[in-house]
């Protein structure tokens, strides 16, 4: 089976972007809402997964800790602003647990959450029992940049006869409506911040005095191991121009 019709792989961090849509839409948080929390960007344990005034003494607003992919930030949010509940039906809203339609047969991304709090704060980090394929990963990015649109994807767009008449050409059509357009709009802002100062900011340094000098990049990123098969999976998703995407 082809990589990009694979659902085995974990999602990882690509996830934070259904908790950011949850917590704008559901949990009555903004952009720039500061979090308090302890430890590093990206530990993630018993010890600093509970807020505890006395001990969190670091603070970062929800957009950047999307750039910067900040667990424990996350894991907050859905533990203060959010339920499992809401965290599934997101999911569900995005597409996880349902086939996709499409011309290849492509796996089922899944989103499993049963378990205590701690479970909870994981999986919004991006830690949890979710796998995703690339195509999903594909349609769920296109849907932020699509004013909270995803479309069914097709692989064939037109044919066209040696004597250049139109054979076929493909309609497009809509698949779902996970999100609002606003906050489509208020998370493709956000996802400006990966490449600006977060953890795509190393990559872009250079592109930007060149090719990119003047296209903004919405984007997010995402790093774990997994076992199917076993080994580190690195994420990147993009839409571009950030303003009024193409790509």
């Amino acid at each position: 089976k082809s990589v990009a019709m694979r659902a085995t792989f974990p999602a990882a961090s690509l996830f934070k972007m259904i908790t950011a849509a949850a917590a704008l839409e559901r949990g009555g948080l903004s952009t720039h809402e500061p979090v308090r929390f302890r430890g590093s960007d990206y530990l993630l344990s018993r010890w600093n997964y509970l807020p505890n005034p006395k001990l969190d003494r670091r603070v970062m607003d929800l957009s950047t800790a999307l750039g910067k992919s900040c667990n424990p930030v996350f894991a907050r949010v859905a533990l203060q602003n959010l339920d499992t509940p809401i965290l599934e039906r997101y999911a569900t809203n995005f597409g996880f647990n349902s086939e996709i339609p499409f011309d290849i047969n492509v796996e089922t991304s899944r989103f499993n959450l049963q378990g205590d709090s701690y479970d909870l704060a994981r999986t919004a980090a991006g830690f949890g029992e979710v796998s995703i394929s690339p195509l999903h990963a594909a349609l769920i990015t296109a849907a932020i940049a699509n004013s909270g649109k995803m479309m069914k994807p097709y692989v064939v767009d037109r044919i066209v006869a040696a004597d250049g008449k139109l054979e076929y050409q493909a309609q497009s059509s809509s698949l779902r409506y996970p999100i609002l357009s606003s906050t489509a709009q208020q998370l493709l802002e956000m996802m400006k911040e990966t490449v600006e100062s977060g953890t795509a900011k190393k990559h872009f340094t250079k592109l930007r005095q060149s090719t990119f000098r003047d296209i903004e990049v919405a984007a997010k990123t995402g790093t774990l191991s997994g076992d199917n098969p076993k080994g580190m999976y690195y994420w990147f998703v993009a839409a571009a121009p950030a303003d009024d995407p193409e790509i």
